[in-house]
């Protein structure tokens, strides 16, 4: 059955409590599909065009709610999470452990313009994190190493 392509509009807020846990995995396993979270608009263009440069396709959300709401609203197949840590309302960090609780086996990748020191990263955290600005070599090989990962 197709499946019509989403949007990268703003999410509207529809998050169901109580759905499935399940991962979330793309329908379309040709293009790895990436959820952009970042609440700098400049800055989530600059990332989309550079994962589109990869060939993944990419959808936007532009805070952590907006995330969750596209996640639970099961139209937006995705492959990986990748997350600014400092946004507006709930942070990076806390949108992971929503993910990884409501979405077991979700890839997800944190980046921040602070280093990993800054930001206190825990050392599974490390292993996760992008620091922008991010070159197209780094963010192939993260995002890569990511979508291999069987968390």
């Amino acid at each position: 059955m197709a499946r019509s392509k989403p949007t990268p509009a703003r999410a509207r807020k529809t998050a169901r409590p109580g759905r499935a846990k399940t991962p979330i995995r793309s329908r379309e396993s040709a293009r790895p599909a990436i959820l952009l979270v970042d609440d700098d608009p400049k800055v989530r263009a600059s990332i989309r065009a550079l994962l589109e440069k990869l060939d993944y396709r990419v959808v936007e959300a532009a805070d952590a709610d907006s995330a969750l709401a596209l996640i639970a609203s099961d139209r937006t197949p995705t492959d990986l999470v990748l997350t600014d840590i400092v946004l507006q309302g709930m942070s990076g960090r806390e949108l992971a452990v929503r993910l990884s609780i409501e979405h077991p086996g979700v890839r997800l990748l944190l980046m921040s313009g602070y280093s990993a020191t800054t930001m206190q990263l825990k050392e599974g955290e490390v292993a996760r994190f992008l620091h922008k600005p991010i070159s197209l070599e780094a963010l192939a090989a993260r995002v890569a190493a990511a979508l291999r990962d069987q968390t």
